[in-house]
């Protein structure tokens, strides 16, 4: 899979980055030029994954400048076999269910009673954190998107087990690395809904908000967005100061006393490179397989359409869309 990366210059810096073949095409095609490498390869896999792979083979194998053909026609011709999302959920399959934890040995020579109990208790956890469905979606996470994170947390101050909120890998936007090249604060974006019930019993939507969580040493700082009514139009428009910047409310929520040390997240990567934030994205290497074998299956499809009826051919010479 080596052979299907590249590296290319993303800015003025020419810093050198990895990534998908594919990927490096569709830069500047899909109006987000602020967007990393990391996440078109993650939007890449994710429309592949979920079906909506045609945009991607007609700007892989389609020349537009010479296209004689609507989108419609196209879409009729192209077949896809998901061979991405099979890869994936086949490697899933061959992947150890790790469901039984033995505490180890202390070194005092604990009663085997002890050992038992300890057992016992991590079986209930695991059980109530639902670990056996986590896990497999651990496995297809570290695949698709390269990293896991959970945000841990107490539900009250009584509570003496923790809990495991998952996050999405593509709003984690950014890692902070001390000197040792260790995560120091993570930067977790995502958005928010506020909502209003109408006059007709309606569920309405007021207006969609973001809210920053950062997560450092000993606490998580959460920044949301407001909003305010603009009387006149009757719609909410974002908070602004005098120098016309948004405003954002601020709280912190410090991590109980034992875990005050920590940071609350926990991540399982996959491929981490030393100084780097982001782990790489194994199915990035895919992108092109999956692509060419979809080229291979439509070409299939087209040509079984096609027997028994007249073909026409062009020799030295090219179709013009509106013209003959």
């Amino acid at each position: 899979p080596n052979q299907f990366e590249t590296l290319i210059s993303l800015d003025c810096f020419r810093r050198w980055i990895t990534i998908s073949v594919y990927g490096n095409t569709y830069i500047g095609l899909i109006g987000e030029d602020n967007q990393t490498e990391r996440l078109i390869d993650m939007q890449i896999i994710q429309d592949l994954v979920s079906g909506n792979g045609f945009p991607h083979y007609k700007r892989r194998f389609i020349k537009t400048k010479t296209l004689t053909k609507s989108d419609e026609d196209l879409q009729r011709i192209y077949h896809s076999r998901s061979e991405l999302d099979m890869v994936v959920k086949k490697l899933v399959s061959y992947c150890p269910t790790i469901s039984t934890f033995v505490p180890r040995e202390p070194l005092d020579k604990r009663k085997k009673s002890v050992k038992i109990a300890q057992k016992k208790a991590i079986d209930k956890f695991l059980k109530k954190i639902q670990w056996t469905s986590k896990l497999n979606n651990i496995y297809s996470d570290l695949e698709l998107k390269g990293d896991v994170f959970y945000y841990m947390y107490f539900p009250n101050k009584d509570s003496k087990e923790p809990m495991f909120k998952y996050l999405e890998p593509k709003n984690m936007v950014d890692i902070i690395l001390d000197s040792d090249g260790k995560p120091s604060a993570y930067k977790y974006v995502e958005t928010y809904v506020e909502t209003d019930i109408s006059e007709q019993g309606d569920f309405i939507t007021k207006y969609i908000g973001e809210v920053i969580y950062i997560f450092t040493k000993g606490k998580t700082e959460v920044y949301k967005q407001t909003f305010d009514l603009n009387e006149k139009t009757g719609k909410y428009e974002p908070s602004k100061d005098k120098y016309n910047k948004q405003i954002y409310s601020k709280k912190v929520y410090p991590n109980r006393p034992s875990y005050i040390d920590d940071i609350p997240i926990v991540r399982i990567p996959s491929y981490l490179k030393d100084g780097e934030k982001f782990s790489n994205i194994p199915a990035s290497k895919y992108i092109e397989h999956a692509l060419t074998l979809d080229d291979l299956n439509s070409n299939i499809k087209f040509i079984n359409m096609m027997l028994g009826y007249p073909v026409v051919f062009i020799i030295n010479g090219r179709m013009v869309n509106g013209e003959w």
